[in-house]
């Protein structure tokens, strides 16, 4: 189930790397452009070691550059679609790549997700973050954050809880599953923007995934 939260996208990439990684563990950014290096400055923030792979403009990730890179990595980050340039980037193999070598796979799909087909389930990937208002054609105002197996299992591995009630997915958890009767979301939601969201989603899937 993915975590509806309440902030842009990058609240969602903020909350993924927070989460899915620990201080000090080594990560692999793929630098595609202006949202690679997003990626970096929210490694960094978290204290984690980065691994810069560089990646010519207007051209996609190479994923045995990635597999080269993410030895002994805990993590790959990577955007789907490079805002800067354009270029839709290989996420089902670089999310192999990236498990090939024992590491947890991030993916940016704040620009792709409702114009790109990205299957969290189907495609087998780690972590999804995304936002309302682009491919999803909704408001700004909502981070949507997915998560795979693998992952999972990193965020309930962890040896402690991330240093923020607001971010820590299980606080979310602990909500959904204890509360969900008439609260399910330990903040105030905007009504507003979700129901706008979902009267988008119900338009998308009416046209059909592939067809939209």
């Amino acid at each position: 189930d993915p975590y509806l939260i309440p902030g842009s996208g990058t609240t969602c990439l903020d909350a993924a790397v927070m989460n899915v990684f620990e201080p000090g563990q080594r990560v692999v950014v793929a630098q595609t452009g202006f949202f690679g290096t997003r990626w970096e400055q929210i490694a960094r923030a978290h204290d984690l070691e980065v691994v810069d792979v560089e990646v010519p403009v207007g051209e996609p990730v190479d994923p045995s550059r990635v597999a080269d890179a993410s030895k002994g990595a805990h993590g790959v980050l990577t955007v789907h679609v490079e805002t800067a340039t354009g270029v839709r980037h290989p996420i089902e193999e670089i999310t192999r790549a990236a498990q090939d070598q024992g590491a947890v796979c991030v993916i940016d799909g704040i620009a792709s997700v409702g114009g790109e087909l990205c299957d969290v389930d189907g495609m087998d990937l780690d972590v999804v973050v995304t936002g309302a208002q682009k491919g999803l054609e909704a408001p700004p105002g909502l981070g949507i954050l997915a998560l795979g197996s693998r992952a999972r299992e990193r965020v309930e591995a962890r040896s402690t809880r991330p240093r923020s009630f607001y971010l820590d997915l299980k606080t979310w958890d602990r909500y959904r599953d204890e509360w969900g009767a008439w609260h399910p979301h330990p903040v105030t939601m905007p009504t507003n923007s979700v129901l706008a969201l979902a009267s988008s989603m119900r338009r998308i899937l009416e046209a059909g995934l592939e067809t939209w």
